[in-house]
């Protein structure tokens, strides 16, 4: 069975390397920084992903919880889902962009439960629709 390596990375104590194999890209993370190199004007979602990873890392380490996530809102009446992948998140949000939504999340959140709130912030990410 032949095994399809994307990506090979070495991890150290606080930081990390990932060379994206496709692209040559080059990335570094670590707390309160994160790099790349390569052609990244090319790969700009290799670009975004390594910010969102920054991004989360750091808010995690707040105490946050990721969870899979599809959200909008129509007139402050919200819709929301938490489900875990293939359940449809992507295509869901599809349908509530032609509904008319006006803040639309098909990615991830990083949620913080308080003692009478939940803080619920946004984790971007490109849509994949299958």
């Amino acid at each position: 069975m032949a095994v399809n390596v994307s990506a090979y990375f070495i991890a150290f104590t606080t930081w990390r390397l990932i060379l994206k194999r496709a692209t040559g890209v080059l990335m570094g993370l670590q707390p309160g920084s994160a790099y790349a190199q390569g052609i990244l004007l090319t790969n700009l979602n290799q670009v975004v992903n390594l910010i969102n990873a920054a991004y989360a890392k750091r808010v995690l380490r707040r105490g946050h919880v990721a969870l899979p996530f599809v959200g909008g809102d129509l007139e402050r009446l919200g819709r929301r889902s938490c489900r875990g992948p293939g359940a449809g998140k992507s295509s869901s949000a599809l349908h509530l962009v032609e509904d008319s939504f006006r803040f639309l999340s098909a990615d991830r959140v990083l949620a913080l439960a308080g003692s009478d709130q939940v803080e619920v912030l946004g984790y971007p990410k490109q849509p994949r629709v299958n």
